[in-house]
């Protein structure tokens, strides 16, 4: 007999923890969510100083109807006042969305509606992580901005001024063109 993760329902409002599966309002094994919900459901870390982090494993969103179409909006925070993250529909599913660093709560919202027409399943993993601050990059350049550029010609890029978290050190620079 296996371990299974806990699952929680988006019309539950409130989850806290750190493992579990977030499911449609059909619930576990059920045929999916109705037409015409409308849910808010925050979801936050059951151990302190972690954020939480959603993965996406099903997200098959019905797309008939009046507009506007099934959507989840995630926000960045503890409730809908805060950044919004992301709004996705049938033809962009979210992925792996996380709380970023600036988030203190660790916590984030999802705000999800469907029309009055065409049903859907959705699902998530729930997962905690420490959230680290990103380095912050300066950069310049010999050339101004934007570079024009001949064949040949020597471009030289300068990051020096870049710097770590706080207690972090920059090792390495990586350019990507």
């Amino acid at each position: 007999n296996g371990l299974r993760a806990q699952a929680f329902s988006i019309t539950e409002g409130q989850v806290t923890t750190c493992t579990g599966v977030l499911l449609d309002s059909g619930g576990e094994g059920a045929s999916g969510y109705s037409n015409n919900e409308d849910y808010v459901c925050t979801i936050c870390s059951d151990q302190p100083g972690h954020a939480i982090t959603l993965n996406w494993t099903i997200f098959n969103l019905g797309n008939g109807g009046a507009d506007p179409q099934d959507n989840l909006t995630i926000y960045d925070g503890s409730d809908v006042n805060a950044p919004v993250l992301g709004s996705y529909t049938a033809s962009n599913a979210p992925g792996i969305v996380s709380a970023s660093f600036a988030n203190t709560s660790g916590c984030l919202t999802l705000q999800w509606h469907s029309n009055d027409s065409g049903e859907g399943l959705f699902s998530a993993s729930i997962t905690c992580y420490i959230p680290c601050e990103a380095p912050t990059a300066v950069v310049t350049m010999s050339e101004a901005a934007p570079a024009l550029v001949c064949q040949g010609e020597t471009v030289t890029f300068d990051a020096s001024g870049s710097y770590g978290a706080s207690n972090h050190t920059i090792t390495q620079y990586y350019w990507h063109f």
